[in-house]
């Protein structure tokens, strides 16, 4: 009898990995921090490999900045008029690892940024794992039910 891979025991190795399905926010900001060894952090630090900050221009609106160093900001490439713009910026940091600061750790963006990492891993984690039991002398469901 052939081992048989099913989505319940995928599912399984994903949850032991920090990647259930049924994840909150906290266990995926967790999962995503731990796989890419990065840090979001609230307090402005000494030393950060990417920040991401709101800033007041002269005539009162509010601008976003995302950069790794605030000391050298770039206006066609760190600069962001609107926050939503944030968060690609943000998942590439993520993926980079390191320290990241944010302003404001409860905003969507940063929200949207590790779902979208979380969800990119999980399914790269999927074919990780299918591939490993493969190797193992797994089989597919469907490929039992078509020999």
């Amino acid at each position: 009898m052939s081992k048989i891979i099913t989505d319940e025991l995928i599912e399984q190795l994903l949850d032991k990995r920090g990647f259930s399905e049924d994840a909150d926010e906290e266990s995926m900001l967790c999962a995503v921090q731990d796989y890419y060894d990065t840090e979001l952090v609230d307090r402005w630090p000494n030393h950060a490999d990417f920040w991401v900050y709101s800033e007041s221009t002269a005539d009162g609106y509010e601008v976003f900045i995302a950069t790794h160093n605030p000391n050298s900001i770039s206006i066609n490439e760190d600069i962001h008029y609107y926050e939503n713009d944030l968060s690609s910026a943000l998942e590439d940091a993520i993926a980079d690892g390191g320290k990241i600061y944010v302003d404001d750790l409860n905003s969507y963006y940063v929200t949207d940024a590790v779902q979208e990492c979380f969800l990119y891993l999980r399914n790269r984690l999927t074919e990780e794992i299918e591939d490993e039991l493969t190797d193992e002398g797994y089989v597919r469901e469907e490929e039992t039910e078509t020999a």
